[in-house]
């Protein structure tokens, strides 16, 4: 599954657009992609944990969860285009006032996940392969993004 990019709203080069922002989504496939994603990892944690604890395997296995973390991200903060769900305006609030009937606080901000932690976990992790290194970067890139736009809580 291709990894969310990081959000730059300076860049408007064709190029650096997110293969889950790129398009518009309906409701329906949003819930099928976060209920997919979802059985995923469950499947994920109960086949890892199965299997001997190695430095690798304990790196793949974040790694792994962390991406699903981050593609379920994107897609909640896409705005259906048929029905707005409540949890994605809950989650990432619109710019614009119209929220097709939906009532809003209206002190209500964006959510962000912080990777701090993640990121000084994970650089102890032993990654083998050039791939898991470039989704650690993708994964990291992205959650920072999404921090610089929420406001201190």
């Amino acid at each position: 599954l291709p990894a969310p990019l990081y959000i730059n709203e300076k860049s408007q080069e064709k190029y650096n657009v997110c293969f889950w922002r790129s398009k518009s989504m309906r409701r329906e496939t949003q819930r099928d992609l976060l209920f997919l994603l979802r059985r995923l990892a469950l499947h994920l944690t109960a086949t890892s944990w199965n299997l001997e604890a190695t430095r690798e395997l304990d790196g793949e296995r974040a790694l792994i969860l962390a991406a699903c973390a981050a593609i379920a991200d994107a897609i909640a903060r896409c705005h259906a285009v048929d029905d707005i769900s409540p949890f994605s305006l809950f989650y990432h609030p619109p710019n614009f006032d119209n929220t097709k009937g939906i009532l809003l606080h209206p002190k209500a901000q964006p959510f962000g996940f912080d990777v701090r932690y993640f990121a000084a976990d994970t650089s102890r992790y032993l990654l083998t392969d050039p791939a898991l290194v470039t989704c650690r970067s993708q994964v990291l890139d992205y959650f920072r993004s999404i921090r610089a736009k929420v406001p201190n809580q």
